[in-house]
Formats: C-alpha cells, sequence, structure tokens
C-alpha cells in the first residue's frame, strides 16, 4: 500500500518590536497575545488558533505562522501603567517568510468619571456566536431583521448583534448576530420588542463588547404568534463608529 502522505501548511514567522509614547525602543517585560485567523474571515469567528510569547529584550517571535492568514496582536505588559491596542497585520506571505511589526505601548489614560460607555471583555466561547432560532412554539413567532445600510455594516474583526427588550429602560433578553448580509433571526414570544444594537471586537484572547449608543434608537417590532415579523433595521452609523472606536482604544 501506498504511504499516506500528510500535507502540511507553509507558515514563517513573525517579530515584534515594542515602541513607547516618544517613538524610543521599549524593553519592559510583557506577554504577548496572537489570534491566528484566515486571510479573509468570515463575521462568524473563524479563529485557527491563539498562541503566546513573551517579550525578550524588547522583541517577541513566534515561529510556525501559517502563510495567507490575518493576525491580531496585543501585548499585556506586566507594568499596571502601561498597555497598548490590539494591531491588526497580514501573516507571512510565503514559506519561511518573516513579517515585522511595531507594537505601540503607552501610559494607561486616567480613568474616565462616565459618560462613554465601557468595553466589557468576554471569554471566546462566549462571543457573539451564531444561534440557529428555535422551532416556533405556542405563543411564538419569528423575526427576521435586516440591518443597515450595507455600507454602515462592520467586518471582521468586528461583529454586529441585535439585543431584544420586552420594554425600552429593560435589559436585552434574546440576542442575535447579524451576518454577512445584515440579516439576524430570532423566535421570540409574542409582542413587541424594542431592538438594541451592540458591536463586538475579536481580540487576542477573546472577545470585547460595548453597546451602540443612538440618539434615535431603532422602533420596537411587534411579533404576532406563528407568523415571521420581516423587519428592517436602520444602523446608527455615527454611533457604531463611537463603538467602533472605544473599542479599538488602548
Amino acid at each position: 500500500a501506498e504511504p499516506v502522505r500528510l500535507a502540511t501548511p507553509d507558515v514563517g514567522a513573525v517579530e515584534l518590536s515594542f515602541l513607547d509614547d516618544d517613538g524610543a525602543p521599549w524593553r519592559g517585560p510583557a506577554d504577548v497575545l496572537l489570534l491566528v485567523a484566515d486571510a479573509d474571515p468570515s463575521p462568524d469567528e473563524n479563529v485557527r488558533r491563539r498562541r503566546t510569547a513573551r517579550t525578550v529584550g524588547g522583541t517577541a517571535r513566534f515561529e510556525g505562522v501559517e502563510t495567507g492568514t490575518l493576525l491580531l496582536v496585543e501585548a499585556r505588559p506586566d507594568d499596571p501603567r502601561k498597555l497598548s491596542a490590539p494591531l491588526q497585520v497580514e501573516g507571512p506571505s510565503a514559506e519561511g517568510a518573516t513579517i515585522r511589526a511595531v507594537v505601540r505601548v503607552t501610559s494607561r489614560p486616567p480613568a474616565a468619571g462616565g459618560g462613554a460607555p465601557r468595553p466589557r471583555f468576554v471569554a471566546p466561547g462566549l462571543g457573539p456566536a451564531r444561534v440557529k432560532p428555535a422551532p416556533v412554539g405556542r405563543g411564538e413567532g419569528a423575526l427576521l431583521a435586516r440591518c443597515g445600510p450595507a455600507a454602515a455594516l462592520p467586518s471582521w474583526p468586528y461583529a454586529l448583534e441585535i439585543g431584544l427588550a420586552v420594554a425600552p429602560d429593560r435589559a436585552p433578553e434574546t440576542f442575535s448576530r447579524c451576518d454577512e448580509k445584515g440579516l439576524a433571526r430570532a423566535t421570540l414570544p409574542a409582542g413587541r420588542w424594542w431592538p438594541r444594537f451592540r458591536l463586538w471586537r475579536a481580540q487576542p484572547d477573546g472577545w470585547l463588547a460595548v453597546d451602540v449608543r443612538s440618539a434615535t434608537p431603532p422602533p420596537p417590532i411587534t411579533v404576532e404568534p406563528g407568523v415571521e415579523r420581516d423587519a428592517s433595521l436602520t444602523v446608527d452609523a455615527a454611533a457604531l463608529e463611537e463603538a467602533a472606536a472605544i473599542l479599538a482604544a488602548p
């Protein structure tokens, strides 16, 4: 019998250097997190692996990184006064190639006194997974939400999710993630539901999430028993950009 030959992917390396607020080399100790995803990931989390490394003399290196990938890098300095924002770079382009990138390490700003919403961290397995709606039961209906305009919809590493609350002053009880076309589905008890938007950003070690605060939130949606409601929801592009900026901030 012919021997079975296993194909192995082409791999390269990623070498990171670090700069401080003034652009000078930063040589402090830090854990470095690397998330490796497909080069053109879908809105669903499409992560091949998560890896960690330790800085040595102001650099960090990852070997065996697959070619044709997209990388998210984040440093976690030991010094609690320092931080870094996630950095997105393309992976190696050919076998044996080394990608070099610079990570900025900045001073942590003073804690804000309020105003803008604060993001929360969520572990990898608890992110905005897309769940198929359950079969419609007695007293329930279905919702097909069409979110737009298309130009405002986020792409990876961001994901948009709809939360549905039973009253405008209540927290959402049901969540549904929008796909690449802006469609989201849910099975709900019949009644009025108030939609809210939440934005997620993939991190090397999980997800960050923040509510999208719009000056003109979407109107309530009425779901009737045994009926699929087809509803168009407009995403406030300015509010979405503000949420994305919050998630991208150090």
